[in-house]
């Protein structure tokens, strides 16, 4: 008996509970983002096969892109899930069915230029001695939810460049 895609570790991960992600492993900065799916495939790569995606995203008054790796065949069961997880999601806020079967580059297609709404991570690691930075997904809700998440950027905290200098009137401070 075949083994379906959608089940990891004998669970229908269709079907299981999918927790939006907090944590993130930079080109876009981490935050909600409304959006949409411009290309998807699935990808044999350095590392293994995986659904590669290039993502449209809204910041500000324009459009940036950024691209994401979901690896569902990821000989880790708790990568692997996770990625599952997210497709799940992208088919669903996208108002599509699930492919019966695993992906194809043919099946992927109807996600394509649906709106929706990414919570990008942003990921930096060394990885065969080549330093590797870019977007992961942490989650995808609709367009609507990701404007009322997304937060302003977050300014840079500037450093002083010497300490404050100490009054002789903070000796009359009461503590």
């Amino acid at each position: 008996m075949a083994v379906s895609f959608w089940n990891v570790d004998g669970e229908d991960v269709t079907k299981s509970e999918i927790k939006e992600q907090d944590n993130s492993f930079k080109p876009l900065p981490e935050n909600w983002y409304q959006g949409l799916v411009d290309k998807i495939e699935v990808k044999d790569g350095d590392y293994g096969k995986s659904i590669r995606a290039t993502l449209s995203c809204k910041v500000g008054n324009d459009m940036k892109k950024t691209s994401i790796s979901l690896k569902c065949w990821d000989q880790d069961t708790k990568k692997r899930k996770r990625a599952i997880q997210m497709l799940v999601l992208l088919f669903r806020v996208a108002g599509k069915d699930l492919p019966r079967d695993e992906p194809s580059d043919q099946n992927l297609q109807a996600i394509v230029g649906k709106k929706m709404g990414f919570k990008l991570g942003v990921y930096d690691m060394e990885m065969d001695g080549k330093q590797l930075t870019g977007n992961w997904l942490q989650y995808v809700g609709t367009s609507q939810e990701a404007k009322e998440k997304a937060t302003a950027p977050k300014e840079e905290v500037k450093k002083p460049s010497a300490p404050p200098a100490i009054s002789e009137q903070d000796d009359d401070i009461p503590w």
